[in-house]
């Protein structure tokens, strides 16, 4: 009996296995020749009802496809499936399948507009959409459905003189197949296309029968998952591993992925983001700058933050529009001062992303490599640093207000600091001892010239705030961090405010980025109470003066960038793979509202957002 759904999985494995036996070098005839082994195999292990063959298919309307290389039909459907010697009727077709023995583009191009050649030969049938919610686990066993039939199907390998891609990552890859099959219209895409030697594979979304969104990509890695681990967005189960994120599911990997490239015209605007050197902040300010927007950074290592910067490829497109700034936020005077700096020299403003925050406080110990560099004078700068630093050096330091006596730099330090640099003075800050535990370093907990995935000082302290509960933390942590965490965007937001009301745009967007730990919907353990207070108080502030700045064109919103790093101590990480997100994951979630203000001139306000989504405070 012909039944394609119960023998589907037998039939491309058995082609796969053959096909990847094959030698990698085949011309016209050895292709020929191995889709003749095939067709005898396949012949042999299916029921007698099937037929296969090498040929092309026709329709009752006299068009005709490409030659397929596999053609597998029902021999009982009718008695004129063979309509001449190359040539069979589309009314009995089952399956086609094209064999492509390169990577090249040209290859897989030929490959897919064959398989579109014989879904050209049907009218459109749409495969109709489920009429219940569809769980990723229930999609385990195939159901092709009618309207799909035939079902084409490509299986790809990389040729041994295939020159282009031989370097290609599975991201890379993947784009280039999801580029070359929607070329094609819906209706004429093939149903599955495998990469086999990249362990990569298309699959029609379709299939599963949910509305389409227009982000499907249907390309997944292989193996599937043997486990159906939870997907770290919508918390279903799963098997299918997406080609980009391990641990998303493939809708909420397609979407995620969209989201990631996700850009806005924002020429004209001026942004404010905080804590910009690295990670989250750093991926922020990028997306803003190569969307056109002008960028004013902060960061207690401006020159740091400029060397990091100048590394991008394209820095000389948006250099221009770059301003880096040093400044601590547990200074309150040099917040005061660096906002109307702000709003003397800028005029308005349009987007304001408090992104800095202190999670885990770090000892002086753990800056001091950086101090150095920071050291330098402006003019013996390299000439590419200066550009982003240039206006930095026109803000009045800190260090030379005499009421400043938070800076008095210790006599301890191997080195004397010049007021005259801004950036001094926000990177002297780092090496004042507050603490008794800041005098208590062993140097092993820092050694020299390691450093972590961001390029910063690899911390191995055997403990550290993340792990401690109340009773366990030092008062002077406690406060920095409601200074750096909550105080220090209240007075960004109070002091900019009149700035952001002059926005040149359909609306200003304030961005707190808060995280769960400030959510009371989430589950608490006990442990580092003062950040969980810190980031609360932050989505407090936003709950309540919403609605408030809303009416001056204002839109703030609280973002949960999500899971990206780890505060545990280093010797209680867990692997690096585990993390579901990366920075530009955090940053395209803090700049999703931004662009949808932009684009839509009207924005959500007074809300707190988890993956895209309202979430519960």
């Amino acid at each position: 009996m012909t039944d394609i759904h119960k023998h589907l999985p037998k039939i491309l494995k058995l082609v796969r296995t053959t096909f990847e036996a094959a030698p990698r070098v085949l011309n016209v005839e050895t292709l020929a020749l191995l889709a003749q082994e095939i067709h005898t195999r396949l012949l042999e292990a299916l029921p007698g009802s099937y037929g296969v063959a090498r040929s092309s298919l026709t329709h009752t309307a006299s068009t005709t496809s490409l030659p397929i290389d596999i053609v597998l039909y029902d021999k009982l459907h009718s008695e004129d499936n063979r309509l001449t010697a190359n040539q069979y009727a589309l009314k009995s077709v089952l399956a086609v399948i094209q064999l492509c023995p390169t990577m090249e583009e040209a290859g897989l191009r030929e490959a897919v507009e064959a398989i579109a050649s014989v879904k050209a030969l049907r009218p459109y049938r749409p495969i109709p959409l489920a009429t219940q919610a569809v769980s990723d686990l229930s999609t385990r066993v195939e159901k092709i459905p009618k309207q799909a039939l035939p079902i084409g199907i490509i299986l790809s390998r990389r040729g041994a003189t295939d020159k282009a891609h031989r370097q290609e990552d599975t991201e890379s890859l993947s784009l280039r197949l999801y580029t070359l099959i929607t070329e094609q219209p819906l209706a004429l895409r093939p149903d599955y296309l495998f990469a086999l030697d990249d362990a990569l594979y298309y699959r029609n979304p379709a299939f599963d029968g949910r509305v389409l969104t227009g982000h499907e990509t249907g390309l997944y890695r292989e193996p599937d998952h043997p486990n159906f681990p939870d997907c770290y967005v919508c918390k279903e189960r799963f098997f299918r591993q997406h080609f980009f994120y391990r641990h998303l599911c493939a809708r909420c990997g397609d979407l995620n992925y969209a989201r990631r490239s996700q850009q806005a015209d924002l020429r004209g605007f001026v942004a404010v983001v905080t804590g910009a050197r690295v990670r989250i902040g750093y991926a922020a300010a990028l997306k803003l700058l190569r969307a056109g927007a002008s960028v004013i950074v902060t960061t207690r290592f401006p020159h740091d933050a400029a060397g990091r910067y100048v590394r991008e490829p394209d820095y000389a497109q948006w250099c221009e529009r770059l301003d880096i700034y040093g400044l601590d936020l547990r200074y309150l005077p040099g917040i005061e001062r660096f906002t109307q700096y702000v709003a003397t020299h800028y005029g308005h403003l349009d987007i304001l992303i408090n992104n800095a925050a202190q999670t885990v406080r770090r000892p002086p110990a753990y800056y001091a490599h950086l101090l150095p560099f920071e050291m330098q004078p402006y003019a013996a700068l390299p000439a590419l640093l200066q550009v982003v630093l240039r206006n930095e050096q026109l803000l009045l330091a800190p260090a030379n207000d005499s009421s400043n006596h938070a800076l008095q730099v210790p006599e301890t330090m191997p080195f004397t600091l010049s007021t005259s640099s801004p950036s001094h003075s926000s990177a002297a800050f780092s090496q004042l001892s507050i603490m008794a535990s800041d005098e208590r370093i062993d140097p092993q907990h820092f050694p020299p010239d390691r450093y972590d995935e961001s390029g910063q000082q690899l911390d191995l302290r055997p403990d550290n705030s993340w792990t401690k509960r109340l009773e366990q933390l030092a008062m002077p942590e406690i406060l920095e961090t409601q200074l750096i965490n909550s105080i220090a965007p209240t007075m960004l937001i109070q002091q900019f405010q009149p700035l952001l009301a002059r926005h040149q745009h359909a609306g200003a967007s304030i961005i707190n980025v808060s995280s769960i730990e400030g959510q009371f919907a989430s589950m608490k353990t006990g442990v580092h109470p003062h950040s969980n207070m810190a980031k609360a108080a932050l989505n407090m502030l936003t709950l309540t003066i919403a609605t408030d700045l809303a009416r001056q064109g204002i839109y703030i919103n609280s973002v949960d960038p999500g899971w990206i790093s780890q505060q545990v101590p280093y010797a209680h990480r867990i692997p690096d793979e585990k993390i579901p997100l990366d920075e530009i994951d955090a940053a395209a979630r803090i700049c999703d509202l931004i662009f949808q203000t932009a684009q839509c001139g009207q924005s959500e306000y007074g809300k707190f957002w988890k993956d895209y989504l309202i979430a519960s405070w």
